[in-house]
């Protein structure tokens, strides 16, 4: 590898912390994306985005939809990562796309698309589990205009929708309670 190629990428994947480590580490050309040496100028710009920020942010890259994300994203994989980390999107979280998959193609096709406390069922853990979760699709434009993957921010927001399922039960059962005339 020549000196200005080994630079460009130090710069581009600099930081990052645990996930920019990892990324480094990776052997690349093992996947659809190809050695990190040649990897478009978009997708280069994308990855060091996603990886300078604190909010949780995957890049699902070309065709292949090959995720990479930053340390923030890291716990909406749970315990799926490390080996998230390069995976095809759609497999990686096919729980989801009965949920999701609609507004993901859409983000392919040119389409932002934003949804708020989504509810969908994960496999994170080995079984499925209920979660809520906010997000954005947003198209990234290549070096030819078209579309080469997919910016995803996104936060979790079960443990709000939780609290609000349970205060609701709260005030149900005291409205009911309110109106029982004997104990029985």
């Amino acid at each position: 590898m020549s000196k200005q190629i080994t630079e460009s990428t130090e710069q581009f994947l600099s930081g990052g912390g645990e996930m920019g480590k990892l990324i480094r580490t990776m052997d690349w050309s093992k996947t659809a994306l190809g050695p990190i040496e040649e990897w478009p100028q978009s997708l280069r710009t994308s990855v060091s985005l996603c990886l300078s920020s604190t909010f949780p942010i995957l890049i699902a890259w070309g065709p292949e939809t090959i995720q990479i994300y930053n340390d923030s994203y890291r716990t909406i994989c749970g315990a799926k990562h490390p080996q998230s980390m390069g995976e095809n999107f759609r497999i990686c979280w096919e729980t989801a796309l009965p949920v999701v998959g609609d507004k993901f193609t859409r983000g392919q096709h040119g389409e932002g698309t934003y949804i708020t406390d989504q509810r969908m069922f994960l496999d994170r853990y080995g079984y499925l589990e209920e979660t809520w979760m906010t997000f954005s699709f947003a198209p990234i434009r290549d070096e030819s205009g078209g579309i080469g993957g997919i910016f995803h921010p996104i936060t979790e927001t079960t443990d709000k929708m939780l609290s609000a399922r349970r205060t609701q039960v709260l005030k149900d059962v005291g409205a009911a309670i309110g109106k029982a005339k004997t104990v029985q």
